[in-house]
């Protein structure tokens, strides 16, 4: 707000600049014959002084009400942002103790001054807590980002992984090549896979809000693509091929919107 005032206090000194430059040409520059408030004169080529005057204090009467619209236009849209991170926080996305769009707790924030890694965007913080690694905002310490990476993951931890994902965010909404999975969030929580179908049969545009994504380097899913968590199971238990695969995996939480509104802030 502060920095809206300024800009509006400059402006301001800019018009009154103006009005001081037209001031000072009519006043050096007086034609010898002007039809003085006969309806005729022109302020480009006869320089009235009436009508001066009379848009002179038009301009500074009318000018404190384009700063106050201005003023609530700004306002409304930092409500609205602020209401877009709120209900990023209402779907609770948690991970690892973490909540994305949330505020850091004072003992995560202690863990996260003791383990920073080099800031990837300017404005933000980031850091490392085990296999996690976590993006927050440096003026809010509000949560932007929880990633986990784990290393040479075999199929057993493949199965744990899932399965932890499965119980903490429900059904997902996407499962392609056997190795990603999506929950894609709405307003109202995670959108279920028949209705994400539908919406993409019917062209019709959904309101992702959030997602948790989670990539692996070896196959999720070998002999079924249901979603059900059981099935999966299952499937990679009876399964032996490539059994001994070992590779990476990784979670990722995440909202583009709200990355939107704090990279937008920081510029």
């Amino acid at each position: 707000m502060d920095s809206l005032m300024k800009k509006y206090f400059c402006s301001f000194l800019g018009i009154l600049h103006i009005i001081q430059k037209v001031l000072y040409t009519f006043r050096n520059s007086i034609p010898k014959k002007r039809a003085f408030c006969s309806g005729k004169c022109k302020l480009g080529n006869e320089r009235c002084p009436f009508l001066l005057v009379i848009f002179s204090i038009t301009i500074l009467m009318l000018y404190p009400f384009y700063g106050i619209g201005l003023a609530e236009k700004n306002q409304s849209h930092e409500d609205s942002q602020q209401l877009l991170l709120k209900k990023i926080e209402s779907l609770a996305l948690t991970w690892r103790g973490y909540t994305l769009s949330s505020k850091l707790t004072e003992e995560q924030y202690i863990k996260a001054q003791n383990n920073l890694l080099d800031p990837t965007t300017k404005g933000t913080f980031r850091f490392r807590d085990g296999s996690l690694v976590v993006v927050a905002d440096n003026d809010t310490r509000r949560i932007l980002v929880i990633i986990e990476i784990i290393e040479d993951a075999g199929r057993k931890n493949v199965m744990e992984v899932v399965g932890n994902l499965f119980m903490q965010f429900g059904e997902p909404t996407i499962m392609a090549h056997g190795k990603i999975i999506y929950w894609v969030y709405g307003d109202n929580g995670v959108y279920s896979r028949d209705f994400f179908e539908k919406a993409k049969k019917e062209r019709i545009g959904l309101n992702s809000v959030a997602t948790v994504k989670l990539q692996s380097d070896i196959e999720i899913v070998l002999e079924n693509s249901g979603t059900n968590m059981e099935n999966n199971a299952i499937d990679m238990k009876k399964s032996d091929k490539n059994i001994n695969d070992v590779g990476k995996l990784y979670i990722i939480i995440s909202s583009e919107k709200m990355l939107k509104v704090f990279f937008h802030k920081s510029e």
